[in-house]
Parts: structure tokens; C-alpha cells; sequence
């Protein structure tokens, strides 16, 4: 009797052991195939069936390292699709405030044109809102700044001939009268 109990128990422990080298095959080839969380899944019932089995816990740990790497890798690659697409954002609102100036632009040069030098520095202004350090604005803007200056100037004053003195007057009405 006693060796039948003993031939039973080795019977189930070979037949555990059968199990879990059968779930330890699949698991290293899903792992293999990258599918780590069915890797683990086959892990698990291999260890269920042998809990000590010393090829199915060092390929667990290997699976979560890996899980562990993948996961790192995969944070990365979203972090960098968030900065690429943070920079491609950024480089069309540059783009779009530069069309925005340059339209300033065009509209500030036919005002400029017309000699409307307050509307032409109007937009200019807000064109330089668009982009501060646009350069053909910033040149348009002292050269429409210095045409505004010059056309409200007051005309320049004609040299006036000195008032002539009273002695002098005097003089001319005596030679007036003596022609006559």
C-alpha cells in the first residue's frame, strides 16, 4: 500500500512537471513573438502546476524586465510624438503670424503709396505685433515716420525782406514827389 501511494505520488508530480514543461514551451514562444503578457499568462499556470519550477521563474523575471524595457521604450516614443507635433504646431503658428506681418505689410506700403503715413504705420504696428523683429517693417516704419514728420511740418518760411526803417520810407515818398 505504501508503495502504491509512492508510485501515485511520483505519477502526479512526473505528470506536474510534464505540465509545466508544456506550459514553459509555450510561454518561450510567445515570448519570442513579444507577446509577453500571454508569456506571463502561460508562466502562471505552469507555475500553478509546479510552483518551484526553477525555468519557468527565471523566464518570469525575464518577461517582466522586458515588460518593464517596453514599456520604458514605449513612454519614450510618445514623449517624442508630443514634441515633434509641439514643434510642428509651433512652426505653423510662426508661419502663420509671418503671413499675418507680411500682409501688414502690403497694406502698410499702398497706404504709404497714397501718402496715408498714420494708416500706413497703423499697420505696420500691427504687423510688428505679428512678428516684432520683422526687418522690412521695422524699415518702413522709421521711413514712414520720418514722411509723416515731414508732411505735417509747417512749410519753410520765404526770406522776408527786412522792414525797411522809417528813415528810409521817408526817403522814397520824397523822391516819389519830386519825380511828379
Amino acid at each position: 500500500n505504501a508503495a502504491r501511494l509512492q508510485r501515485a505520488q511520483e505519477e502526479k508530480r512526473l505528470q506536474a512537471e510534464l505540465q509545466a514543461e508544456q506550459f514553459l514551451e509555450q510561454a518561450q514562444r510567445t515570448q519570442q513573438e513579444g507577446a509577453l503578457d500571454s508569456s506571463l499568462a502561460y508562466i502562471e499556470q505552469g507555475l500553478q502546476a509546479m510552483p518551484d519550477h526553477p525555468a519557468l521563474l527565471a523566464l518570469k523575471r525575464e518577461v517582466r524586465e522586458q515588460q518593464v524595457k517596453r514599456q520604458a521604450q514605449e513612454a519614450a516614443a510618445r514623449q517624442e510624438e508630443q514634441r515633434k507635433a509641439e514643434q510642428a504646431r509651433l512652426r505653423a503658428e510662426v508661419e502663420q503670424h509671418r503671413a499675418q506681418a507680411d500682409e501688414f505689410l502690403a497694406r502698410a506700403l499702398d497706404a504709404q503709396r497714397n501718402r496715408a503715413y498714420e494708416t500706413s504705420l497703423m499697420y505696420i504696428n500691427q504687423g510688428l505685433q505679428q512678428v516684432p523683429d520683422h526687418s522690412r517693417l521695422l524699415a518702413l516704419r522709421d521711413q514712414v515716420g520720418k514722411q509723416l514728420r515731414e508732411a505735417k511740418a509747417p512749410p519753410p518760411l520765404l526770406p522776408v525782406p527786412p522792414p525797411a526803417e522809417p528813415v528810409d520810407r521817408i526817403a522814397a515818398r520824397l523822391r516819389e514827389c519830386a519825380a511828379h
